[in-house]
Order: C-alpha cells, then sequence, then structure tokens
C-alpha cells in the first residue's frame, strides 16, 4: 500500500526489486535523446572465468531511462556487448528504476565487459554523471558453482 509520496511500494526496503528503497520513482519525462551510455565491469580477486554474475545498476530514473520496460525488445535492443565466450544465456530485466542482469554459462565466461546499456534523456533533466548510477553484484560464482569474489565498476561513454 502506498502512502504520502510513495510511488510504488512492495513491503521492503531493498533497492535491487520492483521498488527503490525510498518507494519512490523519480518522474521522467522520456524523450528520444540519447543520454549516456553506460559499461558495466564484472572482476575477481583470482581472474578466474564466471559461471553466473548478475548485477543490479541503479540508475537516476528521473534523469534518465531505458525505453521500454520488463523484458522487452526495447529493453533488449539498448543492452549490447553482452558476453559471448563460453555461449552464456544473459537476461536483462528493466524495473523503471534500476536494471537487473545476469548470465550463466557452464563454459565460464571471462571477466571485464560484461554489457553496455543505452540511456536516453528525462525532459528537462541535467545531463547524468558516473555517480548518480551504482552497481549492485546480485550473484557471481565460478563455473563450479561456488561463489566468487567479485567487483562491478562502472564507466559512461
Amino acid at each position: 500500500m502506498t502512502e504520502g509520496a510513495e510511488t510504488c511500494d512492495d513491503g521492503n526496503t531493498l533497492n535491487t526489486d520492483g521498488c527503490p528503497s525510498d518507494c519512490i520513482v523519480d518522474p521522467c519525462g522520456q524523450t528520444q535523446t540519447p543520454s549516456v551510455t553506460v559499461s558495466v565491469s564484472l572482476a575477481t580477486d583470482s581472474g578466474d572465468t564466471f559461471g553466473v554474475g548478475t548485477v543490479f545498476i541503479d540508475y537516476p530514473e528521473g534523469l534518465s531511462f531505458i525505453p521500454g520496460s520488463g523484458e522487452s525488445s526495447d529493453v533488449q535492443g539498448a543492452i549490447t556487448n553482452r558476453p559471448t565466450t563460453g555461449s552464456p544465456t544473459c537476461l536483462v530485466n528493466d524495473r523503471d528504476h534500476g536494471l537487473q542482469f545476469g548470465c550463466l554459462s557452464t563454459g565460464g565466461f571471462p571477466e571485464g565487459l560484461l554489457f553496455r546499456a543505452a540511456f536516453r534523456d528525462c525532459d528537462g533533466g541535467r545531463a547524468p554523471t558516473v555517480q548518480d548510477f551504482t552497481c549492485t553484484i546480485l550473484e557471481a560464482t565460478d563455473t563450479f558453482g561456488l561463489p566468487a569474489s567479485a567487483t562491478c565498476t562502472l564507466q559512461i561513454q
């Protein structure tokens, strides 16, 4: 149940699900103007290959957006440079305040660039900076399914 200024409420304060932790999805007057492209990279301490790598990118929804919603073809089209080594299966889901991206590969995929996401501008907003985005690792394993120590980095292009 939403209260006061809340635009959604899923009963928790997690940011990595269908509703942001503050329960407010900032409004965005969507434009066709390209905003920024964010490169998301994963790295391990050991340099091992990943069997699973799943991240959540919290983006400034009042400044930029991914066209479409959920797993739509527009969302899929905004995501490029997915891993190909090890024939991974990669899934993307835009929650209109954050983007969840995950890959699974029994053959393993290397550390480095995980994907690029092309955002568009919101009407009247300032240009987002890399500090406006955060990356949370939801799961990282090696090819044997053992937890992998991983870091996620973001870069704007």
